[in-house]
């Protein structure tokens, strides 16, 4: 704090690439809590969003599900916002892959929701169709089944019919 000519940029990405090293480890957190909370300060929200994604993301593939969430909530509420729909959905992926992972369907179900309201904007806006899609729709028909929404499988398996074949798969 309060040195503008300290090469933060650089040294923040040295502390990032180090998370795949400590993916549990307390005091690492910490450092990268407060490596999110200057950048925040010196650039914007969406850099510490950022930060807490990858931070998340590392956790996750740790298999550390309970930590990786904290993460992604944390880059969901600095990434809510219009210019970042990007790594508002893949923080929200990681999401319902990690409630998933730990047998919480419900939640995983609700941010697929979420993350698939922000994948569809593409085709309501403009037409396109894109590979989220497909993997939004087919991830909530998955979970569906796990859930035991029979009738809601089948609107969602329905639709991914739809889809693949406008797209050829």
């Amino acid at each position: 704090k309060g040195l503008i000519d300290y090469p933060f940029d650089s040294f923040k990405t040295i502390i990032e690439e180090l998370g795949h090293v400590f993916p549990n480890n307390q005091e690492f957190d910490k450092l990268i809590d407060t490596i999110a909370s200057l950048s925040e300060k010196r650039n914007s929200e969406l850099v510490a969003g950022e930060i807490y994604l990858k931070r998340g993301g590392q956790k996750l593939f740790a298999n550390y599900y309970k930590e990786s969430i904290v993460y992604f909530g944390k880059a969901v509420l600095k990434l809510a916002k219009e210019e970042s729909l990007h790594g508002m959905y893949l923080s929200l992926i990681g999401l319902s892959k990690a409630y998933s992972s730990i047998g919480l369907i419900w939640a995983s179900n609700n941010c697929l929701i979420s993350a698939s309201s922000i994948s569809f904007k593409s085709w309501y806006e403009k037409g396109i169709i894109t590979k989220r899609i497909i993997n939004c729709v087919k991830e909530l028909a998955i979970n569906e089944l796990f859930i035991g929404r029979v009738p809601s499988f089948l609107i969602w398996h329905e639709l991914y019919q739809i889809i693949s074949k406008q797209i050829e798969i």
